[in-house]
């Protein structure tokens, strides 16, 4: 059921808006397969402010944040990991973050992260993802400090999506509009 339901999601969804709650579904159908996969090894913590999950995001951006934290935060550890998720709200700016309790990354690799450059260019075989997902954010949303990568080697790595007043502001003003 997660699968296809992952699946579903992919195929439709790619190169469009949905809402933070559909994310959100896809990202549990995710986890559901990963705890398969790692019955006793994954933990997560779920923080989720509901009244905040009608706001439009780029199809497929939480899962690959999730996917990473999942191969580089849980996977190496022998005794597995834990990956928080939240969503809140602070000074009418939204706020998203996946923080695992994993290895942790260099400031070089965040900072080639942020810059777009793939895989090829830090000689890692992943990363192409994370690096997609920063450019759509910053698309999507018109303003470059969208998302931040905090990390320190060996306690974890968080990545936090900043979505400003000014476009859920927008989001609501259209939500009116199209109800009136």
């Amino acid at each position: 059921v997660n699968v296809a339901g992952l699946l579903r999601y992919t195929l439709k969804r790619a190169d469009k808006a949905v809402t933070l709650e559909e994310e959100v579904t896809v990202l549990k159908h995710y986890i559901n397969i990963q705890k398969a996969r790692f019955p006793d090894r994954l933990h997560t913590i779920f923080d989720i402010d509901e009244k905040l999950l009608a706001i439009p995001i780029p199809a497929l951006t939480l899962q690959p944040i999730i996917e990473n934290a999942v191969i580089h935060g849980v996977e190496p550890k022998e005794e597995g990991g834990t990956i928080c998720f939240r969503i809140f709200e602070l000074e009418s700016d939204v706020f998203i973050e996946i923080e695992d309790d994993g290895p942790g990354m260099s400031i070089d690799r965040i900072e080639s992260i942020l810059k777009g450059e793939t895989s090829q260019n830090l000689g890692h075989s992943t990363g192409i993802g994370l690096s997609n997902v920063v450019q759509r954010l910053r698309l999507f949303f018109g303003y470059d400090d969208v998302i931040n990568i905090e990390s320190k080697e060996g306690i974890g790595t968080k990545v936090v999506i900043k979505i400003k007043d000014h476009i859920i502001q927008e989001h609501n003003e259209k939500s009116l509009s199209v109800s009136s």
